[in-house]
């Protein structure tokens, strides 16, 4: 995907993808507004080690209507490293939620990833009520999957008290069914920053953790990864994946 975008047919707006650090100055001071809106405070942007891209739906007067981050990170697991993309700060205009452009902006991204030969599959977090939202689009639940935001010394695990998500997938390689059935056993230890999913705290999707959703995150809990293999390190923004098949406290 690129800036030149594409039109849907019969509606007057575009896709349009940029790499986050080349979004262009009026399109990315409306995201910028937007995020502000859905995660006051939140810091702006993602960490570049994470090759971020803006994905945009954009109408004729040149509106953000709707805004997607895309993050990539390669994840060693069960004897294989996967080329993984996970979505984070998903939101939508307020004044345009209802029409489904947050679902076209969606299913776009998970064609997007699904036609790019460098992704092997998509892994985020959502608020569990938003999870038809993203399965809508084509992604898929993952039950067993943990994903630990925070940071290492205050974690916040997806399936913590008052913390619960749905981790979404979806695989994009030659043996999908064999890809996954290795994930459940995977969990995600975290290594600095914030979790990633569809959002950051979450409105369709945080900055960094993946959902919608509103108050402040719960108190942080101690967690350690175990279970039979070493963890690996992988994964989405803030996080390192292991495939150790559980989080204990």
């Amino acid at each position: 995907m690129s800036g030149d975008g594409t039109a849907p047919e019969g509606l007057d707006s575009r896709v349009l993808g940029f790499a986050e650090a080349e979004v262009p100055e009026g399109l990315a001071r409306q995201v910028a507004r937007l995020e502000d809106a859905a995660w006051p405070g939140a810091s702006p942007g993602h960490d570049p080690a994470l090759a971020p891209r803006a994905l945009l739906l954009v109408d004729g007067a040149d509106r953000v209507a709707a805004s997607l981050a895309l993050l990539y990170k390669e994840i060693p697991l069960a004897g294989r490293t996967y080329r993984a993309a996970g979505l984070s700060a998903v939101v939508t205009r307020p004044e345009s939620r209802g029409q489904g452009l947050g679902g076209r902006l969606v299913a776009a991204a998970r064609a997007a990833l699904a036609a790019d030969p460098a992704v092997d599959l998509a892994l985020f977090s959502c608020d569990r009520p938003l999870a038809p939202f993203y399965e809508a689009a084509g992604f898929e639940q993952l039950p067993g999957t943990v994903l630990v935001g925070g940071t290492p010394e205050q974690p916040l695990a997806t399936d913590g008290p008052g913390f619960d998500k749905a981790v979404m997938g979806a695989f994009f390689t030659d043996a999908p069914d064999r890809d996954r059935a290795a994930s459940p056993a995977s969990a995600c230890r975290c290594t600095r920053g914030s979790s990633t999913g569809s959002g950051d705290p979450d409105t369709a999707n945080g900055p960094g953790g993946g959902g919608g959703g509103g108050g402040p995150p719960p108190p942080p809990r101690p967690v350690r990864c175990s279970g039979p293999r070493q963890p690996a390190c992988a994964a989405s923004e803030g996080c390192a994946f292991g495939a150790t098949g559980r989080l204990e406290s």
